[in-house]
């Protein structure tokens, strides 16, 4: 899908400004948007439930954290941010009107510094509970580029033996409870970058 920059009707050309909350709700077809720099405005929910999404180019500035826009690479599920940045997520959809069908993750995980589906993304965060109860999991390899770690976000991983991290210490932006369950962390692990 790629919105356009200008629809011609009556013979009126007008620009697209917005998108408008839920247009593309649910479309599970869509694997690819485009997202052109007239867009000031993107809704809440735009793109809620469409979850098969593997390539996101945004020119705007607008914000999308609240659009639902999510996307899927390497086994991971991403929450889009903005135009550059992405946070881990395992949520499967944040309206009150959808049930709830979180991502389990399984076997050895590692997260890129940089993600590259449309536009390249960084990875900033790794969202509240993004990891909870995935009992498979087994290790994590989180990189220097995650400022932030939401609550709980290894809560409950029960076969989880290690989660190594390119930081030498803990950073600020992490919550006090990101790994409640106490498991092994690796500081300065370098090595699982090369």
């Amino acid at each position: 899908m790629i919105i356009p920059e200008t629809v011609t009707y009556g013979g009126k050309t007008y620009i697209v400004t917005e998108i408008s909350d839920g247009v593309f709700n649910d479309c599970n077809e869509l694997t690819s948007v485009t997202i052109p720099n007239c867009i000031a405005k993107i809704g809440e929910n735009a793109f809620i439930a469409s979850e098969n999404l593997t390539s996101v180019t945004i020119k705007s500035e607008a914000r999308c954290d609240n659009a639902g826009l999510y996307l899927r690479k390497g086994g991971i599920r991403y929450k889009v941010l903005n135009k550059n940045e992405v946070m881990v997520d395992t949520k499967e959809y944040e309206s009150p009107f959808f049930n709830s069908n979180p991502q389990k993750y399984s076997g050895d995980i590692v997260i890129p510094s940089k993600v590259i589906a449309g536009n390249t993304f960084s990875v900033v965060a790794i969202n509240d509970a993004a990891f909870a109860e995935s009992i498979d999991l087994k290790t994590v390899t989180i990189p220097n580029a995650v400022k932030t770690i939401g609550r709980d976000a290894f809560r409950n991983c029960i076969h989880l033996t290690a989660i190594y991290c390119q930081a030498k210490s803990e950073p600020m932006g992490w919550d006090v409870y990101w790994n409640p369950n106490k498991y092994k962390v690796v500081w300065g692990a370098i090595d699982k970058f090369k």
